[in-house]
C-alpha cells in the first residue's frame, strides 16, 4: 500500500513537473510571440490596402489587436499568480484558447482579405498574405513545440483551412499553392513532433536527477543517525 502510494505521488509530481515547465515556457516567450502578429498584421494591411475590402480589412484588423490586448493582459495575470498542481490545466488551457483564436484570424486572413478574381495578382496578393501567416508557423514551431497540443491549436486554422480553400478554387497555381501548404503543415508537424519527444525525454531525465538527490540526501541521513547510534 505504502509502495503503491509512492509510486502514485511520484507519477503525479512528474506530470505536474513537466506541464508546470511547459506553462513557463510557452508565457516566458509570450511577450515576443503575442507581438509579431500584430506587427504582421499592420504590414499586411498596408500591402493589401487597394486590393482588399477595406471594410473586411479593417474589421480583421481590429480584432487582431483587441485579440493581442486581451493576451497582455491574460501574460500580466500569470507574472502575478503561482503555478500550483491545481491551476496548471486553467493557465495551460487559457494559452491554448488564446493561440486558438490568434490561429482562426490568420486563417481567415487568407480566405476572406483579397477577393477572389481569376488573375495572377489574386495569387500574388493571397500568396503574400499566406506567406506571413506561414512564417508566423514557423516562429511558432519554436515556442510552440513544447506542447504538442499548442501547436496544433494554432497552424491547423491558420493554414489548413485557407489550404483547402485554394485548392476547392480548381486552376492550377491556387490549387498547387493549396497542396505546397498541406505539404508544408506536414512537415512543421514532423519536426513538432520530434522536438516534443526532445523536450519530454530533458524534463524526464530532469526529474529522475532530482530523485537521485533526493535519496541520496535521505540516505545520508540514515548513514549519520546510523553512526550516531553505534557510538553511543
Amino acid at each position: 500500500m505504502n509502495t503503491t502510494t509512492t509510486t502514485h505521488a511520484t507519477e503525479y509530481s512528474r506530470d505536474f513537473i513537466t506541464v508546470k515547465n511547459q506553462i513557463y515556457i510557452l508565457y516566458s516567450q509570450a511577450l515576443v510571440t503575442f507581438f509579431f502578429p500584430v506587427i504582421a498584421a499592420f504590414c499586411l494591411t498596408w500591402v493589401l490596402w487597394d486590393v482588399a475590402l477595406r471594410r473586411i480589412l479593417f474589421v480583421w484588423l481590429t480584432l487582431v489587436i483587441a485579440h493581442a490586448v486581451t493576451r497582455y493582459f491574460l501574460l500580466w495575470k500569470f507574472h502575478h499568480d503561482k503555478i500550483t498542481p491545481d491551476n496548471t490545466g486553467v493557465w495551460l488551457n487559457r494559452f491554448l484558447s488564446s493561440v486558438l483564436i490568434s490561429g482562426i484570424l490568420w486563417g481567415v486572413a487568407g480566405i476572406i482579405l483579397v477577393p477572389y478574381d481569376n488573375t495572377i495578382e489574386y495569387t500574388l496578393y493571397n500568396g503574400l498574405t499566406l506567406l506571413i501567416t506561414c512564417g508566423l508557423v514557423s516562429g511558432a514551431l519554436i515556442s510552440y513545440s513544447i506542447n504538442i497540443w499548442v501547436l496544433i491549436a494554432y497552424s491547423f486554422p491558420a493554414l489548413i483551412p485557407p489550404a483547402v480553400h485554394l485548392i476547392s478554387l480548381g486552376d492550377q497555381y491556387n490549387s498547387a499553392f493549396g497542396g505546397f501548404i498541406l505539404l508544408y503543415y506536414f512537415f512543421i508537424s514532423v519536426a513538432a513532433a520530434r522536438m516534443n519527444r526532445q523536450f519530454n525525454r530533458y524534463v524526464e531525465m530532469e526529474h529522475q536527477q532530482k530523485e537521485l538527490i533526493y535519496k541520496y540526501e535521505r540516505l545520508k541521513l540514515v548513514y549519520s543517525d546510523f553512526r550516531k547510534h553505534l557510538k553511543k
